[in-house]
């Protein structure tokens, strides 16, 4: 990757030209370091930051971060940050410019805060690393949380305390000294600027209470520019899965983690091995610095439904003391199953489906599905709802009492009320931050069945299916994309059709399709489980019907039929 300069004013360019005097002389040492895996062998993407000052970031082959080496030692980025850091990245920041970088300071403070109340986390105790004029802590304290922020920039912190917020200069050891630990932590763009960055993750890990979370923003590597970027200050630079990696290495587990780096971390009781590498992010990162394309990545699902609604629907299934999905365990061996998903390619189907049901084949349809069932002369053996939503019992408008009826206890509590007379078995689904084992202890079931779910009730039928014994499916309307019609169109209820992009796969054919991440998400986690079905034995074939992302992207796969 070529260097790229940025330009700079007068007043900038005396400060940059006494950086490089200052590294040139020695008045800032600096020292060469090991990537976080360990690895010492990190290949130069670049040698000068935006500016011009020498900075040598490497890409780790082994774990795909980026790192700085050498870089400067911790006395010496002290030094640099109170004499020289603000003269150079914050200069001509004045007038309208300040006033919007207060501003977004509030922003961001309004939008962790709203994130943190999404998760189930009204802090009582907020502490700010890196916290600049502390603007972030306004939402917390208005919220009446007790707020600690930390620089150490004086003049920003000045600024935050004549502002009268509770801030003072100094970093994680001003937090320790402070007496108290806290429910949230954040790190606003700061993890990208230390020195020991699995010191610091595990120091802050220690400052927190037992309920605590920790925010982390940070620049991403795919979605920046390129030439604004790197920066010498940078010590490190990361991808959403890298820094999941990093994180999950120091005994965090993600609570929420976008692509973009905004993310919230709740400690856990595990911690990753740091040789358990992602080596498809490690590829696209590669490729990335190389020039090449953007690598589809693993795409992350996040559960759009707050916590606490999660844990009240919880609640409700499992006082509701329907039956239980482990008493049907098996009862499908040496059956095949038929899922029927909500893409339109379906309509092409019935009579295909019609014959598999005649076959003696049990039907999964997932409940928005129903009525086309109905309609179509198929009746399902097994309807399954995962939706946390109210609107799902808007495909129960006729309950016919053949199908049994598998509904996630986290299903809106209006669907085990509409189903309060047909035979319905509950089943639980993973749920990150929520502690199902002692939801299901305090209401007397000692036995739950989990299902591996993924994001979509499509896939989730294909693993009740396999639960239940069928290891040979049949899939239909399992679609991920867009054609000439929207998914569910005239079915149930249109899909959701926002945020459409276009991708090229070159797979078994060459086609570019219209789609989202979600569905991407869908396609990839179908191909995880069908793999992980492989290799328990819960599986021998699968075979998709219709036009499917799926058949498309799947490489070579003697379990997958299309």
């Amino acid at each position: 990757m070529a260097d790229v300069i940025a330009t700079t004013g007068p007043a900038m360019a005396y400060y940059v030209d006494r950086v490089k005097r200052r590294l040139a002389t020695g008045f800032y040492h600096t020292e060469p370091v090991a990537c976080f895996c360990g690895s010492t062998e990190g290949q130069p993407v670049r040698t000068v930051d935006r500016y011009g000052l020498p900075h040598r970031m490497c890409f780790c082959a082994r774990c795909g971060i980026l790192y700085a080496s050498p870089r400067m030692t911790l006395d010496s980025l002290k030094t640099f940050y109170e004499q020289d850091y603000r003269a150079i990245y914050d200069a001509g920041i004045t007038g309208d410019r300040l006033a919007k970088e207060r501003q977004d300071q509030l922003d961001n403070g309004a939008v962790i805060k709203e994130l943190c109340e999404k998760h189930g986390l009204v802090p009582d105790v907020v502490f700010e690393l890196g916290c600049n004029e502390g603007g972030a802590l306004d939402a917390f304290l208005r919220g009446g949380s007790e707020c600690l922020g930390v620089d150490y920039d004086a003049t920003q912190i000045a600024t935050g305390q004549r502002a009268g917020r509770p801030v003072i200069r100094g970093g994680i050891e001003a937090l320790e000294q402070y007496g108290k630990k806290a429910d949230l932590i954040i790190a606003h763009h700061v993890l990208e600027h230390v020195t020991n960055i699995e010191e610091t993750v595990l120091q802050l890990r220690a400052l927190l209470t037992p309920k605590g979370m920790l925010f982390v923003a940070l620049p991403t590597l795919f979605h920046v520019e390129q030439d604004q970027l790197y920066q010498n200050a940078h010590t490190y630079q990361f991808t959403a899965r890298t820094l999941q990696y990093l994180m999950e290495c120091c005994g965090f587990e993600d609570a929420y983690l976008s692509e973009g780096i905004n993310s919230l971390w709740r400690p856990v009781d595990r911690t990753r091995d740091k040789t358990d590498v992602d080596a498809h992010e490690v590829y696209r990162v590669a490729n990335f610095l190389n020039g090449g394309k953007q690598v589809i990545p693993m795409i992350r699902t996040v559960n759009k439904f707050d916590k606490t609604d999660r844990v009240r629907h919880i609640t409700s299934a499992l006082q509701a003391k329907r039956k239980n999905l482990h008493e049907i365990i098996g009862t499908l061996a040496d059956r095949e199953a038929v899922i029927l998903g909500g893409g339109p390619s379906i309509d092409a189907e019935v009579q295909t489906i019609v014959g598999l049901k005649n076959a003696g084949h049990a039907i999964f349809a997932i409940e928005r599905m129903l009525p086309w069932c109905l309609a179509n002369g198929v009746m399902p053996d097994y309807v399954v709802a995962m939706d946390a939503h109210e609107d799902v019992v808007g495909a129960f408008t006729r309950l016919p009492t053949e199908p049994a009826y598998l509904v996630a206890l986290q299903c809106h509590p209006s669907a085990l009320d509409a189903l309060r007379e047909r035979t319905v078995y509950t089943f639980a689904t993973p749920q990150k931050g929520i502690d199902q084992e002692q939801l299901f202890m305090q209401h007397g079931d000692a036995c739950m069945s989990q299902v591996n779910a993924g994001g979509s009730v499509t896939i989730c039928a294909m693993s009740l299916a396999m639960t239940l014994g069928a290891k040979r499916l049949h899939i239909f309307g399992f679609d991920c994309q867009f054609t000439e019609k929207w998914y569910a169109d005239h079915i149930a209820g249109v899909g959701a059709i926002d945020n459409v992009t276009e991708i090229h796969v070159d797979g078994y054919g060459e086609r570019t399709f219209k789609t989202t991440l979600p569905y991407l998400a869908f396609a990839q986690q179908f191909l995880e489980l069908v793999e992980l079905g492989r290799r328990l034995d819960t599986i021998q074939w699968a075979k998709i019907y219709g036009d499917s992302l799926v058949r498309y992207i799947a490489k070579p796969n003697p379990v997958l039929e299309s």
